[in-house]
């Protein structure tokens, strides 16, 4: 992996940043909670106690913007964190300011939904498919052979 020279506004980050906790959890105001456990970017190893920073700011009610920074004394490696965690499970990374979306695990209580709203609407349809015919089928049953 090619040597990355740690720049004034990342070690800025880290120097002034907050002491974050080793797991970041986010809470909206819909209820939904966004994690984030930061790793070094080489050993993935979880940052010591102090040595992650940032800060993370609300720039929408339904948006959480992390700007961060950790150390790893290991590696000697300061990997730098730039995400964004929305209240739909969403997560966006900024990785050489190319920004990616990671769409949101579905839970098994929203595929049960789903399947339940599928079934439904399954079982209207074989109910009026047969309301509809019904009068087509008791007209051949009755026709005399």
């Amino acid at each position: 992996m090619p040597e990355h020279k740690v720049t004034a506004k990342e070690k800025a980050i880290f120097v002034n940043g907050n002491t974050l906790p080793r797991m970041v959890n986010i809470k909206f105001p819909n209820g939904s909670v966004g994690h984030f456990s930061p790793s070094c970017v080489h050993c993935h190893k979880v940052f010591a106690s102090g040595y992650f920073k940032g800060t993370i700011t609300t720039p929408l009610p339904h948006v959480a913007s992390v700007v961060a920074a950790g150390w790893c004394p290991g590696c000697k490696v300061l990997s730098m964190f730039t995400l964004r965690f929305r209240a739909d499970g969403a997560v966006e990374r900024c990785v050489d300011g190319v920004w990616s979306r990671q769409e949101p695990t579905p839970t098994i209580k929203s595929v049960c939904r789903g399947l339940r709203a599928k079934v439904r609407r399954s079982v209207i349809s074989m109910i009026a498919f047969f309301l509809l015919f019904l009068p087509l089928v008791l007209a051949v049953i009755r026709m005399p052979r």
